[in-house]
């Protein structure tokens, strides 16, 4: 794996970020309209499955 990586912290990130695309997709937030939403929204959808 850290053939395709330049650092073991490179492959950490790149791993986190999967994992925040999946977890966007599981809450049926699109990972690529992100940018156009505030925060507040953001955070309002991230919540919601919880409560």
């Amino acid at each position: 794996m850290l053939h395709h990586f330049p650092n073991k912290a490179a492959l950490l990130m790149a791993v986190l970020a999967g994992r925040d695309v999946q977890d966007l997709r599981a809450t049926g937030t699109d990972p690529e309209a992100l940018s156009e939403m505030d925060f507040a929204e953001q955070l309002q959808r991230a919540v919601a499955p919880t409560a």
